[in-house]
C-alpha cells in the first residue's frame, strides 16, 4: 500500500477543518522514516505547476483525478463539464 496525503482542496469540497495539502505534506513527511514508503500528495491539483511544488516539499508523486474529467476522452457529457467548470469551487 502506498501512503496518499489529501488535503482539504481534495474532491473540491473546500473542507475548511483540515489542513491544505502544501501544508500537510510536510507535516506527514516529517513523521515518517528517512526510508520509508513513498508518499503520494492529492487534493486540488490542475497542472505541472502544482504536481512541481509537491515534489518540491518532498512528496514522491501526485495523484490527479477531477482534472482528467474535463479531457474529451473523459466519458464525462459536456453538461457534466460545464457543470464542473461553473462550480462554486472551482479556483
Amino acid at each position: 500500500m502506498i501512503p496518499c496525503v489529501a488535503g482539504n482542496e481534495s474532491g473540491g469540497h473546500g473542507v475548511s477543518e483540515g489542513p491544505p495539502l502544501l501544508s500537510f505534506v510536510p507535516e506527514v513527511l516529517s513523521c515518517m522514516p528517512d526510508n520509508g514508503p513513498v508518499l503520494l500528495a492529492a487534493g486540488g491539483l490542475a497542472n505541472g505547476a502544482h504536481v512541481a511544488s509537491l515534489i518540491a516539499l518532498g512528496a514522491d508523486g501526485a495523484v490527479l483525478g477531477t482534472r482528467f474529467l474535463l479531457a474529451t476522452a473523459s466519458l464525462y457529457t459536456d453538461a457534466q463539464r460545464r457543470a464542473l467548470i461553473e462550480s462554486k469551487n472551482n479556483p
